[in-house]
Order: C-alpha cells, then structure tokens, then sequence
C-alpha cells in the first residue's frame, strides 16, 4: 500500500467537516451581493461572508422575471479581490446551477426559493462537497432538510411572487416578519415535541421521515442542531437586534441594502448591531443617522 495514499472519509464524515465549515458563519452577517463594490464594502465592515447573486439593474421594472445565479466570471472576480468566504445563490432544485457554483469555487451554496425554483425537489444536498443553506418555516422542514444534507437552515421568505404596487414599479420587499414568525413557529413546535411523551415523538418522527435521534437532539438543545440564519426585511441596526435577541444565529443581509442612502453607514451599523444586540445603549449610538432603506428587486 502507498505511504501517502489519500484517507478516503466516510459520507458521515464529510457531512460532518461540512457542518463544522459551517458553524464557522455563526454570529455573523452573510451579505448578499451582486459586484465588486458591494464586496468590498461588506469586506470593509466585517461581514463574515458574501452571497453573490446575478446583476439585474431594471428587474423590478419587469413583472415575473426569473432571477438565476450569479455569472462564474462575476463570482470569480470578486473572489479574487476579497478574502471572506464567498457563497453562491442558485434556484431551489436547480442542479445544474448548484454543480457550476460549486465548480466557480465558492465555500457554500444557497438554494433559495425567492431566487426562482425549476423543480419541486432541493437539490441533493449530500452530493455536493461544500454546505448548503436550505430554508425552512417549521420544525418538521428544517429537520427534513437536515436529513437531506443541510448545513445551515434559514427561514423561509413568504412572498416568491411579488408584484408592483399599484402605480408603480416598486416591488413589494420580504418582511422582518418572515423571519420573527419562523423562529416563533420552530421553537414552539420544538417545546411541544419536548412535553409529548415517548410514543408520541416515535410516531411524528416515523410520519415526517426523520431519525428520532434527530428530534431527541433537538430537544435536548432546545434549538435546531445546526446554525439557523435569518433573512427578509432586516434594514435597520435594531431589526439585527432584535432577530439575534430571540435567538437566531447570523443574519442575511439583502442587498436593499445598497440601494438607500448611507449604504455604508447602515452596513457598519447594522454589522456592529449584531456584535452589540444585547446593548441598548450602544445601539442606540450605532443607530444615528444610518439613512433611509432603499429598494432593490424583488428576490434578493
């Protein structure tokens, strides 16, 4: 046998290495993104990751455009010229664009529903050698996608179908609420399953398709097993605050972001928000003068 053969690691093993890659993103804002601009300015004001998504400048002027993933160019440039981890956003089920992420060399892959979806099924989780984000709204579909492979959960967003207002080309933006009701639903859902009693646990785990040692780990830690994100309306320093304070791990930040005033500012505040969520007083500093939220397409 060779001295240097390789060690070849188990599915286990490598679901394992790619969980811890991930625990590497918590207490942090992963910043969505679509150039090198926005990069560098998440980069600036210590952003513990970027999503890169597709450039569409006129995408809210044109109802029911499908949003796709990023090009590989506009991944490659801006991970040639920042350090932080880059993650590539694809249309949930969309295989194809998943393996050319993956492929561009970025660290994750998030499959997201309000980026588009081409299939009724994720993608395989398990098959791809770096983590992926999977969204979910209840305990039974963030455990579900845990099985499957997922390495981080976010909440789902509610509105994948948005429309103009009357009048305008605006479109109407995801809301804080998305994320503060999925958090509320989860928890309660894992306190219930921590009163029910052994039988009861057996069977919903036997009915939602989930290893009971999954749902028994759960309860334990009084919380979902893996890092849990949140995302959708999150334009102010105390909107960070808030949706740490109850619980959630990180924040994705939309790339609204960029599209108001102070962009900057507002970055830097909301970033130093969530290192600060349990500090009124600081916040209160932090808070001044950020600038108005802006407004960006539908999707992002």
């Amino acid at each position: 046998m060779p001295i240097n053969e390789p060690e070849t690691k188990t599915s286990d093993q490598r679901e394992d290495i790619k969980r811890t890659v991930a625990t590497l993103f918590k207490g942090g804002v992963i910043a969505v993104v679509c150039n090198i601009n926005q990069a560098l300015i998440a980069e600036r004001y210590g952003a513990c990751a970027v999503v890169v998504v597709n450039d569409h400048p006129n995408l809210a002027m044109t109802k029911n455009q499908i949003l796709h993933s990023a090009d590989p160019r506009i991944i490659n440039t801006i991970m040639s010229n920042i350090m932080l981890p880059v993650i590539g956003r694809v249309r949930f089920g969309h295989i194809p664009e998943a393996e050319v992420m993956e492929a561009s060399g970025v660290v994750a892959i998030d499959e997201n529903t309000m980026q588009g979806a081409s299939s009724s099924k994720c993608i395989p989780y398990k098959l791809f050698n770096v983590p992926v984000i999977s969204e979910a709204c209840s305990l039974t579909e963030a455990l579900q996608n845990i099985c499957k492979g997922a390495a981080i959960i976010r909440n789902k967003l509610t509105n994948p179908n948005s429309v103009p207002t009357a009048g305008t080309n605006s479109y109407q933006s995801p809301s804080i609420l998305d994320a503060v009701t999925a958090f509320n639903i989860i928890q309660d859902e894992i306190i219930e399953k921590s009163k029910s009693n052994e039988e009861d646990q057996q069977k919903y785990a036997k009915e939602s398709n989930i290893p009971i040692s999954l749902l028994k780990k759960t309860i334990s830690l009084k919380r979902l097993p893996v890092p849990f994100f949140a995302e959708g309306g999150i334009l102010y320093p105390t909107d960070a605050a808030m949706l740490m304070d109850i619980g959630y791990d990180g924040i994705v930040l939309s790339i609204q972001i960029f599209y108001g005033s102070n962009a900057e500012k507002r970055m830097r505040a909301i970033l130093m928000s969530v290192a600060h969520y349990k500090d009124p007083l600081t916040i209160s500093y932090i808070a001044e003068e950020s600038g108005y939220a802006g407004s960006a397409p539908s999707g992002y």
